[in-house]
This record gives structure tokens, C-alpha cells and sequence, in this order.
């Protein structure tokens, strides 16, 4: 759906007084002329920012007088005739050639970017808009947001009409807590806080949080079909985006890479979930994982662009936006868990301490004490060093789901959501970089392989809970069978049985609503047979020395076991 468009890039409107003086500055006290006949661009340049100023001037003044008591009469704006309805804007789709997100227009290849010029009337009448008028504060960014009147002067910087803004950034506000929950006793979050005042200054990234969010509510409410005003704003996002490429100390600023970030995740939405998946959680909704994991497509062309600029800023340590480099690491994530790949980019954490935290879930007295202990037979039979790593990433897993039940038991000891968002992350981080390059897969144990494949199964299930119309528990049931087929792993049946049970069931679990699901079916029966388990009390029990959760997967394992009784009739169910 929305792939990279091209859109003729504007002018920067707020760039004449926002160089001219720092953003929080009041506007100076006296009025200024300008040059009646400009006899070059920069004559013409320096009216547009004198009058600017001088609209500045005048509005400030009025605003204050309002704000003295001095005047209480509005002040006045026009607002030209098609405002009072959402401009449909016609986009024309990119080559096929992939381009990153910094090509230029191709409407005109190797033309000079059109520049619209504005009238002294024009100016006047936007100078409001531009968003360089009024400085909002923390304080005033707060209120405003709080009491739900996001813009009493109509500044923010659009020409889309109030009526149609403001209903959108209200949800705005709901999905940046929702992100960045406030902590108790706060209001908003600081990083919340920070972003939304840097949207209501920065074109570009205003119209890219708006298109985020009508796609958003076109996920939410499924009956909603693209609007004019949706259009728009992605093709004023892709126009800003483009025009500050044009300006190498504007092009990779915290600001477009928001802006780029914005664009890549919010791509065309998923249909057709799968008609059976397993069950999946707790905390399925933690930093919108259930939207973010799934239900939207990513976009490659600005996928590609994001990497791109992150690479020309130095990397991501580099971005000095609170919580940025967080957001961008978090969906690097969500990409490498859907095509069970290793993440490209380093973990970014949003506080100061994650291990820490995890060791400390891990209690004596945790009623989930035992849990993973069936993993010791894998340095037995393999020894330490090639086992060290995959240990290191079960034993985070492990105090996660400790740190999970807290939470869902209500108990004194549970984390902060925020913390637990951390510690989710670098989970799953650490456990997708222990996936092999293509070039690497011989090199891995056969039998390493198989409780890997498990391990990120379960991590599926109930640490990181992709959306399962995007979660590729279907790809990990084939690998699973197919390393379960391998004849190096026949040695290990007899060895390694728990084990072996253990991924199998995995494998099952993830087989839900596939041909696959009998194969798992028939292979559990036979191994349960030959170990002597004749209830599902005592298959749990067996499940529970390596990675199970009652809470996630009884359901589940439960419905497997009642299928096995079924199908094979010389079964007594118990």
C-alpha cells in the first residue's frame, strides 16, 4: 500500500524565523520593514523572514494582551476556503527500481525542486500555522494536551482544518502512553512529552504523526477505508522528508529519522489471520507488540532509507531524541523474531539497568523454582563451550517468566511495565543473535539446533508474542520436523527423551492449524508410549522441567494430549 510516492518537496515554511532566532525566543518588540522591490534572492528571502516576524509580533502581542486581561477579544485568523475541507492529493507510485527514501522527486529527474512562493497576504495567514509562533513549553505542552485542547491558536503546523486535527491528536496522546507509560503521580511521560513538542514544531514529523495514527485506527476499526486526509499527510511527510534531504545538516536529524521510522512501520495492513493459532502471552499489548508485531506491514524502500541514514549518523548510539533509539531497536527486533533472523542493529534499553533487574526475579522462594532445569543434560552430552551461550539466553528466559508471573499474580515483587518492556526486548535480542548465518548452520550441533528451536518457539508463545498472522510458528514446526527427521539426532532419542519431548511438544504447539500438526501428533503418542506417560498431569510435569507456562500453554498442551487419546484408540483416556 503506502510505498514510497513522488511528491514535488515544498518549502520549509518555518525555516526563515526558526533560523533566525532560537525556537523559545520571544519575538522582538518592534515591527520591521522590508524591501519593496527585491532585487534578489536574498532580498526576497529576508522579506519572507521580516514578515514572518512582523505576524509574529502582532499575534504575540495579542495573545498577551488576552493573557493580561487586558483584551478579550479573540484573535482574528482567516483561513482561505479550502481549508474547510481535507485536500485530496493524487500520489504517483515509485519505479519499481528499489530507491531509498533521500531519491529525489521523480517526477522531474535532475529538475530543480519546485518552490512555491508565498504572498506577503499568504505569509500573514500561515505565519500561525507554521508552528514558530508560540513556543510550547513542558508546562504548556502538558495543559494543553491534558484538557484535550491540543492548539487554542490553531499553530500547529498544517493546513488541515482543527476539526479534523484535533480528534487525531487526542489519540495521538493515548498511543504516546501507551508507549511511554508516565510513571505514578505522572501526567505524561517526559519522553512523551519531548516528542509531542517536537511534532507541534516540526512540519514534517506533525503530518507523519498524523498518518501514523489514522493508520492506526484503520487497524483498531477495521471499517475505516483510506481517507483524502490520510493521503495527505503521508504525501506532506514524503515531501518534508524529501526537502530536508536537500540540506545535508537537516537530513539525518533526530527529526527525519522519526520521521523515516514513522513511515517504515506503518505500511499496508495484514488480512487473513490464520483460521488456528496457539495461545499466546501474558502482556500481549505491552508497547502496542500486538499492532507493531504484525498487523501492519513494514516498508522496505524506507526501511532501507532508515538504515541508510542511521549508518550516515554514526550509528544508533548517535541519536540524542529520548526513547528514539529505543523505538528503532524495538522494531529491528520485531523483524528479526518474524523471519527468525539475527537483529541488525545493537539492543537499545530505555533504562539503566536490565540484568539486574532479571536477577532479581529469580527468588529462592519463586513458585516457579525448578523451571528449564531438564537443560543440564545439554552440556553432559555436549559439553559447556558450545552450549554456554544458548545456557546464558535460557537463563535470562527463565527469570523473564518468573518476572511475568509477579506481574500476572499481582505479586509486591512485580516490575514496573516499563521495566518489563526492557527486559522482554533484551530477551529476545540476546536469544535471536544466537541464530546462525546461512553460512553457520553446519556448524551448529544437531542436538543444539533442536532446543534452540524450542527455546524460540516458547519465546514466541510467551515472552515475545508476535501477532500470530505475522508470528512464524508455521516455518518453526517444518525445522523442528526437520531436525527431528535428521539421523543425527536418532542417537540423542534415547539420551536426551525429555528433551526430545520437550521440542516436539514445542513443534506441535506451533503446528496449530497445519498437515504438520498429525506428524507431531503421531511422533508424541509413540515417545510417550515408550516413556511410560499415560496422563497429561504427567506430560506436564515432564514439560515443566525444561520451558512451560501454565498460565500460556496448558491450553494448549492440554488440547494436544486430549487429540493423542483420540486418535488412537488403544489409549484409555485418565
Amino acid at each position: 500500500m503506502h510505498k514510497a510516492r513522488a511528491v514535488t518537496p515544498r518549502p520549509d515554511q518555518s525555516a526563515g524565523l526558526a533560523a533566525s532566532r532560537p525556537a523559545h525566543a520571544l519575538p522582538s518588540k518592534t515591527f520591521q520593514f522590508v524591501t519593496a522591490n527585491p532585487s534578489s534572492e536574498t532580498e526576497r528571502s529576508q522579506n519572507k523572514v521580516l514578515v514572518r516576524s512582523n505576524a509574529s509580533n502582532y499575534h504575540w502581542r495579542r495573545v498577551k494582551k488576552d493573557t493580561n486581561g487586558v483584551s478579550s477579544r479573540p484573535v482574528a485568523r482567516r483561513r482561505s476556503s479550502n481549508h474547510d475541507q481535507i485536500r485530496s492529493t493524487k500520489r504517483a507510485l515509485a519505479p519499481a527500481t528499489p530507491q531509498t527514501i533521500g531519491s529525489s522527486s521523480t517526477e522531474e529527474e535532475g529538475a530543480t525542486p519546485k518552490i512555491e512562493e508565498d504572498s506577503v497576504e499568504s505569509v500573514n495567514e500561515s505565519s500561525v500555522s507554521g508552528g514558530e509562533v508560540v513556543a510550547l513549553t513542558p508546562n504548556t505542552l502538558s495543559t494543553l494536551i491534558v484538557s484535550g485542547h491540543h492548539d487554542p491558536f490553531e499553530t500547529f503546523p498544517s493546513e488541515l482544518p482543527k476539526e479534523f486535527v484535533s480528534p487525531v491528536l487526542d489519540q495521538v496522546n493515548s498511543f504516546m502512553s501507551l508507549m511511554f507509560p508516565p510513571a505514578k503521580g505522572q501526567t505524561i511521560n517526559p519522553h512523551s512529552e519531548k516528542w509531542l513538542q517536537m511534532t507541534f514544531h516540526d512540519r514534517t514529523l506533525f503530518h507523519a504523526s498524523m498518518f501514523c495514527q489514522l493508520m492506526r485506527n484503520r487497524v483498531f476499526l477495521s471499517s475505516v477505508p483510506e481517507t483524502p486526509g490520510q493521503v495527505q499527510c503521508y504525501t506532506e511527510t514524503i515531501r518534508g522528508v524529501h526537502q530536508k534531504f536537500l540540506d545535508n545538516s537537516k537530513s539525518c536529524e533526530d527529526e527525519n529519522i522519526l520521521a523515516v521510522y514513522a513511515l517504515s512501520y506503518h505500511g499496508a495492513l495484514r488480512s487473513h489471520p490464520p483460521a488456528a493459532a496457539p495461545s499466546q502471552g501474558p502482556l500481549t499489548t505491552l508497547q502496542l507488540l500486538h499492532l507493531y508485531g504484525g498487523r501492519l506491514h513494514t516498508v522496505n524502500v524506507h526501511l532501507q532509507g532508515l538504515a541508510k541514514m542511521l549508518t550516515l549518523r554514526g550509528g544508533l548510539h548517535k541519536i540524542k531524541l529520548p526513547g528514539l533509539a529505543q523505538a528503532i531497536s524495538f522494531g529491528d527486533i520485531i523483524l528479526a523474531s518474524q523471519t527468525l533472523t539475527r537483529p541488525m542493529l545493537p539492543y537499545a534499553q530505555m533504562g539503566a539497568d536490565v540484568i539486574g533487574p532479571l536477577n532479581a526475579s529469580s527468588r529462592r522462594n519463586h513458585p516457579l523454582v525448578g523451571l528449564g532445569r531438564g537443560f543440564r543434560i545439554l552440556p553432559e552430552l555436549l559439553g559447556h563451550e558450545p552450549v554456554e551461550q544458548l545456557l546464558m539466553a535460557l537463563k535470562w528466559i527463565i527469570q523473564y517468566t518468573f518476572a511475568v508471573d509477579d506481574q500476572v499474580k499481582n505479586r509486591p515483587e512485580a516490575h514496573k511495565l516499563s521495566c518489563l518492556s526492557d527486559e522482554r526486548n533484551f530477551v529476545q535480542h540476546s536469544l535471536l543473535l544466537l541464530t546462525p548465518l546461512p553460512t553457520e548452520e553446519l556448524d551448529e550441533p544437531p542436538l543444539l539446533r533442536l532446543a534452540r528451536l524450542g527455546t524460540v518457539v516458547y519465546s514466541m508463545l510467551v515472552v515475545f508474542p508476535l501477532p500470530a498472522i505475522a508470528a512464524p510458528f508455521h516455518r518453526l514446526a517444518q525445522d523442528i520436523k526437520a531436525q527431528l527427521l535428521d539421523p543425527s539426532i536418532q542417537a540423542w532419542w534415547t539420551e536426551a527423551s525429555d528433551l526430545i519431548l520437550w521440542v516436539t511438544a514445542m513443534g506441535a504447539i506451533a503446528a496449530i492449524g497445519t498437515p504438520d500438526r498429525q506428524w507431531y501428533r503421531t511422533i508424541l503418542d509413540e515417545l510417550t508410549r515408550q516413556l511410560g506417560i499415560e496422563s497429561w498431569p504427567s506430560t506436564r510435569e515432564r514439560l515443566g522441567m525444561f520451558l512451560w507456562y501454565e498460565y500460556t500453554n496448558d491450553s494448549d498442551g492440554l488440547k494436544l494430549w486430549t487429540e493423542i487419546e483420540e486418535s488412537n484408540l488403544f489409549r484409555v483416556p485418565k
